[in-house]
């Protein structure tokens, strides 16, 4: 839990020849979580309170805008956080800067695909087969002894279904954000990589987007950071199902309603339910953005 106790108001402005920029400075209480969560939750908190997340325009100076938020730890106090706002010119925020400069951000979309596997064609009918398991022939009880036992066998054919799962490739797409940061991304790749959306991600529905961060360091005080957002439209949450010799138990239905999970889509009698495998993450917090359209 984080929140903003002081609006320290006599942030620097300046003028230089790259244009205005200017800084604001809050103090943020942030308690509870690790050492390394607690930052995170400080500049958290004032975007949701004071409405300031990367990119947002200055209150008053026109044409700059939010090229970082910094947060870092004031000794007095174990919980007490000092989260730096830094304004610049709409060169130095990326529209004019180059690839390398502090703030430059590009967005690309690619597409791929996603590897699972399915028992179902593409018409939503189960792939099965049927075949016989074995055949018995055997002489009626009251067959007379001799030919009429041989002609007249009873025969008794076992059949049997099977159900094949196979792999697939499914069409998808990744977002691509590379910015160039003050810091690696130790700390953002702890928290965030390999976790789903746990809201709604740039219009796309929660647990449909799998984050991956990476960086690498342009000089001490750059580096270029990766956040790659592969989108899942079946969500990232996987299908589990109970069967036995292709037939769903009678009591699966039963048994899925009592544990509160949601169906998958396919009838209940089809034994079917969705699981988490991924834990989730808030992904506002990492303030990216697609570019003006």
């Amino acid at each position: 839990m984080a929140t903003v106790i002081a609006d320290i108001t006599e942030g620097t402005i300046r003028r230089d020849t790259n244009g205005w920029s200017a800084t604001r400075v809050f103090d943020v209480e942030s308690t509870g979580g690790s050492p390394i969560e607690k930052p995170y939750n400080a500049i958290l908190a004032i975007e949701s309170a004071q409405n300031v997340v990367y990119g947002s325009p200055h209150p008053i100076i026109p044409g700059i805008s939010v090229i970082s938020l910094i947060a870092e730890h004031v000794d007095r106090d174990p919980d007490i956080y000092r989260v730096t706002v830094e304004y610049g010119n709409e060169a130095t925020a990326g529209g004019g800067a180059g690839s390398d400069e502090l703030g430059a951000e590009t967005f690309s979309v690619s597409a791929q695909t996603i590897s699972e596997e399915t028992i179902y064609d593409a018409r939503g009918v189960v792939l099965q087969t049927r075949y016989v398991d074995r055949t018995i022939t055997s002489v009626p009880a009251n067959s007379a002894p001799g030919l009429a036992a041989v002609s007249n066998p009873d025969i008794i054919t076992e059949e049997k279904t099977q159900t094949h799962r196979v792999a697939v490739e499914r069409p998808t797409f990744a977002l691509t954000f590379t910015r160039i940061e003050p810091r690696d991304a130790f700390d953002a790749a702890r928290l965030f990589n390999a976790r789903v959306n746990s809201a709604p991600f740039l219009g796309l529905p929660s647990k449909t987007v799998l984050m991956n961060i990476s960086s690498d360091e342009i000089d001490n005080g750059r580096h270029r950071v990766t956040y790659e957002a592969i989108y899942n439209p079946r969500t990232w949450m996987v299908e589990i199902r109970t069967s036995i010799d292709g037939r769903v138990p009678e009591d699966v239905g039963r048994l899925r309603n009592v544990d509160g999970l949601p169906f998958s889509g396919f009838n209940s009698a089809q034994g079917a339910a969705l699981r988490d495998v991924y834990p989730s993450a808030d992904f506002s917090v990492l303030a990216l953005r697609r570019p003006p359209r």
